[in-house]
């Protein structure tokens, strides 16, 4: 028997939370941090050849690395490189091309394993190469393979982290033991790898949008469910936005309704958040049936079932605690039994060979019941045959369905999941009643199925779930205006399990200060939080220091309001509001907006930031805070928002808590909202992405280029709603000390995604803001639109399009005027010479006769990305610089001198 103690045994139910505690199970693992592994094999074989462990994780030695950063992967350490661009420019080491290379690994058990998956970190830059990803199930004597990176196209480059998950399922079916290779076959450029993972997927991988949200869930083990479009979102929340004149009686009444736990309310706004227990309670002493946990074995009940399985007939049932040793020859039973309790082996519970024929009473018990009374029937049940026909079973009340609605379909994935019905009877009900389960379908094959912990208590409660919840909360037309489950949002590419490099500390906030008399435009950044203390020299670009860009709240909301808010902390009084930025994108993006801003030399303006932490230190955000959000800026009088973020889920174009609050900033303070389109590579049409798909005039969509200036192979993209396209990918920027692999040397690093656009034309709008132009009447859409550059191959993709660059403003800003024809060669006035060239570690730039004066000079790559960046100290009509270029890489560069009235260019070879 269980046990019960002197005080009621309470057992917790988890209302249908099919997700909780389902994990990936990583098998195997490889991270290069120990020299060449043991087991693994190159072809060709041997040191120095085209496969190489290298402790820096990097491929310097080709023309075309140009000072890229190493692999960003979790171990941080050794890393598998295909240093083909290296292999082609040395003499020592000439290979010739194509080259074909393979990484093999050793034999692998995948022995008893479901679903399979390969993940790994990778770096990959594209020539004329392909990259495959290859199974042997007959060690090594044929291989299938995966293309990856089909869609990296030449020149084009993944982010330096990216990470990739294959499933292998398929490939791997009915195999005992595997092996993987990782294939290089072509010519040029790099694949670095890392961290290579074997795992057991979990059964819902692969049902969100996208998809590595879902994974990132499962792996943290945060409950979600899925709605119809791959949107995931917390099974025990609502959004509720009231109606404006809703009473406080209305609002408890629908709480109480709702059964609301606590609710948390946006104090900007008409928002609450409603939350509800994860678990109820029922007390085994106020269970109503006999043996439910089957602990006496086959008694106390009846069924139309024969008590025979334990001989593997089928239609038949018996009482145990392992289906495969009831049944030894039924090799496609699942072997385990009831894991979801504390001591696997020990709990004995019903298990059904099921019925051929439908509608057959597999359990019924006789009990006596009140009238007008709720009752609660609940059990857990799991389906023995994984991916089966999934048993279907209907609660009768002397042969009656007391509830047509709540016909159980068993889980597929077989998983041990709660079940109830809940109803309430009649005026009369007999003295004696009979319950059956009854499986209501038939067919030999599936029907196989294991039930445990019948319970039968009377509740006057209305258990709903949460999307009875929803519904229930949608018809309150008078007093509620929209409801919203919570949506999970993780469009950051870079979302993992980031370090706690703060560890239980934040920092204190800076002393910011307002500089009276000037002129200032205010963005709002909604993201992880900013580094608000960050300071740095980076090489070649010179000291960057977030703090003077900073903006004082105006304590519109909050009465500690002192810079921005944090909303991932709203309950914590400690840090609530300090919005610090324990991720890092949030200071990457803050830091493309504010060197954007400094490349170009006027004072028209003064840029300020107010930092609003909408997502916490995994790059996970939810509805609820980014509205809450939103509505915080509008309250503190921003000019802009940046958003680089976006929720795939199933929303109106026109409605709903996300589309009111940017409505809302629209209509009280005219606030331009600019957002990133997404990083999936997929049409805004076939997967909308909010809030690019809203139908607000005051939304900007941003997609993302590449390197060579064409659509980025992971961005999002639509012709009738994307706005504009702005470089993206490998974008370097300010970084948190210690948020990247624990190093609290690292500042700076490359990121890539349409986050990393969005700031660029957030940017380059906040700057036309501050300038007058020809025709007054032109607003700063108009002058996004005569700036930008319109592409006709590019016009499938986006409106009209249109790329943006906020170094397109270099040289078209006089006396705070937007002069567009003002870019103009001045190579007829003034003598600019560059020497050496070919450089090697200091090259002088060198002026005469010059009749303007330059402020700026930029150091461009061949593939247009600027690589350095300083002031020009000095002026007049002669004049000469040194700049020690020694940190660069080999190849062509161009250097560009910027004055108001123009620019002129020169080409430099660094040998």
């Amino acid at each position: 028997m269980k046990q019960l103690s002197s005080t009621p045994l309470l057992i917790f139910f988890l209302l249908g939370l099919s997700t909780l505690g389902i994990t990936q199970t990583v098998f195997f693992e490889q991270n290069f941090n120990n020299g060449f592994p043991t087991g693994w094999s190159r072809n060709p074989d041997g040191e120095g050849t085209f496969w190489q462990l290298r402790g820096s994780g990097d491929a310097p030695f080709g023309q075309f690395w140009n000072g890229r950063s190493r692999i960003n992967s979790e171990s941080d350490g050794g890393a598998m490189v295909f240093d083909a661009d290296g292999y082609q420019s040395n003499p020592e080491t000439l290979i010739p091309f194509p080259h074909r290379g393979a990484l093999i690994s050793p034999f692998i058990d995948v022995t008893g394993r479901g679903r399979i998956g390969l993940r790994f970190y990778q770096y990959y830059h594209n020539f004329e190469s392909v990259t495959s990803i290859g199974v042997s199930i007959d060690d090594g004597q044929s291989w299938q393979d995966v293309s990856i990176n089909q869609n990296i196209g030449t020149g084009a480059e993944t982010a330096n982290g990216n990470i990739v998950l294959v499933e292998l399922t398929d490939l791997v079916r009915d195999a005992s033991r595997i092996q993987v290779r990782f294939l290089f076959e072509g010519s040029n450029f790099f694949w670095i790898i890392d961290d290579i993972q074997l795992l057991e997927l979990p059964p819902t991988f692969g049902q969100t949008f996208p998809s590595f949200l879902g994974d990132s869930l499962d792996t943290w083990e945060i409950p979600y469910l899925v709605d119809e479009i791959g949107g995931a979102y917390p099974p025990n929340e609502l959004a509720i936005e009231w109606a404006p004149d809703a009473r406080e009686s209305f609002k408890d009444s629908l709480r109480n309704t709702l059964q609301v736990i606590t609710y948390d309310t946006c104090t900007c706004s008409n928002l609450e958040l409603f939350h509800f227990a994860d678990t109820f309670e029922l007390s085994l002493d106020e269970n109503l049936l006999v043996n439910g946990d089957f602990e006496d074995g086959a008694t106390g009940f009846r069924s139309e079932l024969n008590n025979n399985c334990g001989n593997c007939a089928v239609a038949s049932y018996c009482v145990g605690t392992q289906m495969i040793d009831i049944c030894p020859i039924n090799t496609t039973w699942i072997n385990n039994n009831f894991f979801a309790f504390n001591n696997p082996g020990s709990n004995q519970f019903l298990i059904v060979d099921g019925s051929i024929t439908a509608g057959t009473d597999i359990w019924c018990q006789d009990v006596t019941l009140e009238a007008n009374e709720t009752y609660l029937f609940a059990f857990r049940g799991r389906n023995l045959v994984a991916g089966s026909d999934n048993p279907q079973l209907q609660l009768l009340a002397n042969g009656i369905p007391v509830n047509t609605a709540n016909v159980v379909n068993m889980d597929a994935a077989g998983n041990w999941d709660l079940y109830f019905v809940q109803w309430t009877t009649g005026v009369s009900v007999p003295a004696t009643l009979t319950l059956c389960l009854e499986q209501i379908n038939g067919g030999l094959i599936g029907n196989d199925y294991g039930i445990d912990d019948l319970i039968l208590v009377k509740d006057g409660r209305i258990i709903l779930n949460i999307e009875e919840k929803k519904a229930t909360a949608d018809q309150q037309t008078e007093g509620v205006q929209e409801v919203d489950y919570n949506y999970f949002n993780g469009d950051f590419i870079d979302i993992k399990n980031t370090p706690d490099f703060y560890g239980s500390t934040f920092p204190d906030l800076p002393q910011v200060e307002d500089e009276p008399n000037e002129k200032e435009v205010v963005v709002a950044i909604l993201d992880t939080g900013i580094d608000y203390n960050y300071t740095a020299n980076i090489p070649g670009i010179g000291n960057l220091s977030i703090a003077p860009y900073l903006k004082r709240s105006s304590q519109a909301c909050y009465s500690n309001d002192v810079l921005g808010w944090n909303f991932i902390d709203a309950k914590d009084l400690l840090r609530q509001n300090k919005p610090f930025d324990d991720h890092s994108h949030g200071t990457h993006v803050a830091g493309i907006m504010i060197q954007n801003w400094q490349a170009l030399p006027d004072t028209c303006c003064a840029l300020k930031i107010l930092p609003v932490k909408t997502h916490n230190a995994r790059g996970l955000g939810k509805l609820f805070d980014a509205s809450c959000g939103i509505y915080y800026a509008t309250e503190e009088k921003v000019n802009f928002i940046n958003a680089s973020w976006g929720f795939s889920a199933v929303q109106s174009n026109t409605g709903g808590i996300l589309y009111n609050a940017i409505q809302y900033a629209k209509d009280e303070a005219g606030i331009l909202l600019v957002t990133s389109a997404g990083n999936e590579g997929v049409s805004l049409n076939d997967h909308p992405d909010y809030p690019s798909n809203y139908l607000l005039p005051n939304i900007l969509s941003v997609a993302a280029l590449d390197s060579l200036e064409q659509i980025w192979n992971s961005s999002n993209f639509e012709m009738t709603t994307v706005d504009y396209a702005a470089k993206g990918v490998g974008i370097f920027s300010a970084v948190p000390p210690g948020s990247i692999n624990n190093d609290y040397s690292k500042v700076w690093s490359g990121k890539s995604g349409t986050s990393m656009a969005a700031p660029v034309v957030t940017g380059a709008a906040a700057k036309l803001s501050c300038l007058t132009y020809e025709d007054p009447l032109l607003d700063v859409y108009g002058k996004l639109d005569i700036l930008s550059e319109n592409r006709t191959d590019l016009m499938s993709f986006f409106i009209d399009g249109r790329t943006l660059d906020m170094h397109d403003l270099i040289g078209k800003i006089v006396d705070c005027e937007l002069l567009i024809d003002a870019n103009e060669d001045l190579s007829i006035v003034a003598d600019l010479s560059i020497f050496p060239n070919p450089v090697k570690d200091v090259l002088t730039i060198s002026v005469k006769n010059s009749s303007v004066n330059f402020e700026q000079f930029f150091i461009w790559d061949a593939l247009g990305k600027v690589v350095m960046q300083q002031a020009i100290p000095v002026h007049g009509d002669q004049w000469q610089q040194e700049v020690n270029v020694s940190h660069l890489s080999k190849g062509v560069y161009y250097i560009t001198l910027v004055t108001a009235q123009g620019v002129l260019t020169k080409s430099v070879i660094k040998g």
